[in-house]
């Protein structure tokens, strides 16, 4: 019985491989769930991989005319998540608004 439960000695590693393994492929939404997950690093690994290649092959001395626009965009997109999260609570004071119309933005 020990043997069976307890992970111990050189077939450990084994012993755990097999564990995981049955434990996904015993049932369908684990084994759904890890495919999905295996996909999705996968696909995001394989984005910034072709990126960072992508960027050292083609090279060239021209800033884009979007740099402007992106950096508005970052600096638009937090208060504007806090307005936009309060505005459904009611609670308009973390946002910078007040409820009565005086103060605030």
């Amino acid at each position: 019985m020990r043997d069976s439960v307890f992970f111990d000695g050189p077939a450990s590693g084994a012993r755990y491989s097999r564990f995981w393994m049955l434990l996904v492929l015993g049932d369908r939404t684990n084994l759904i769930r890890s495919l999905v997950l295996v996909l999705v690093l996968g696909g995001a690994a394989a984005a910034v991989v072709i990126g960072v290649e992508v960027g050292l092959l083609v090279q060239t001395d021209v800033i884009s005319d979007t740099l402007p626009g992106v950096a508005i965009v970052i600096s638009l997109v937090p208060p504007l998540t806090v307005a936009g999260a309060e505005k459904p609570a009611g609670s308009w004071d973390p946002a910078g608004f007040s409820k009565c119309g005086d103060g605030g933005i």
